[in-house]
């Protein structure tokens, strides 16, 4: 075999060929791998740094010992500037204690109960017949909403009546879900909590 002739110059310079376009598609196909990988890692880390930010105040209303207002506000971060979504969902206290005490009743019935001190009004906040959940509503940083809240009322198969219900939850902090959307960066589910106030002494 004559390694000089033209046929084995021409093999070897398309196998070299072969070989260097490979080694091109190889690096090529990492390097898009890494591209995706950081962009993703960026995503992530603009998508935390952007997480919405509140304060929460619960203010009693002069005369009406069972009703409470939930001043809630937007405070940043101020890169975000804008959510087209905000929606609150009142959260479930004594998950576990709530299994066991209604055990014997459906679980319908154990699901439409709000466990925790407050609920929303339905007729002042449009909130579901439950009182669990507002429907949504934009916010730009620095607004705030002002919704009503009143008393949870005890399930009727608790043991003890309101007394033992206001021992449970009456003093619980109301603790929300406060779902967030924005078009441009994503959506959040933020933990959001409030004290309750002091009830108003007697007259």
């Amino acid at each position: 075999m004559n390694l000089n002739s033209p046929d084995t110059i021409s093999a070897a310079a398309a196998a070299a060929s072969a070989v260097a376009a490979g080694a091109a598609l190889i690096t090529a196909h990492r390097a898009h791998k890494t591209a995706k990988t950081v962009a993703r890692i960026e995503s992530d880390r603009w998508l935390h740094e952007l997480t919405p930010t509140f304060e929460t105040a619960l203010r009693r209303i002069p005369d009406n010992g069972s009703l409470v207002t939930l001043h809630l506000t937007l405070t940043g971060p101020v890169a975000l500037k804008y959510l087209e979504g905000v929606s609150l969902t009142v959260r479930n206290d004594n998950v576990n204690q709530r299994l066991v005490i209604s055990r014997n009743t459906p679980l319908s019935e154990v699901e439409a109960q709000v466990w925790g001190p407050l609920r929303f009004v339905p007729s002042s906040t449009e909130a579901d017949v439950d009182g669990r959940t507002i429907p949504t509503h934009a916010m730009t940083v620095g607004d705030s909403l002002r919704l009503a809240m009143t008393k949870t009322t005890p399930p009727s198969w608790i043991a003890g009546g309101e007394e033992q219900w206001e021992l449970m939850h009456g003093q619980a902090p109301l603790r929300l879900w406060a779902d967030c959307r924005s078009e441009k960066h994503g959506v959040w589910r933020v933990p959001v909590q409030a004290d309750i106030p002091p009830s108003q002494p007697a007259a």
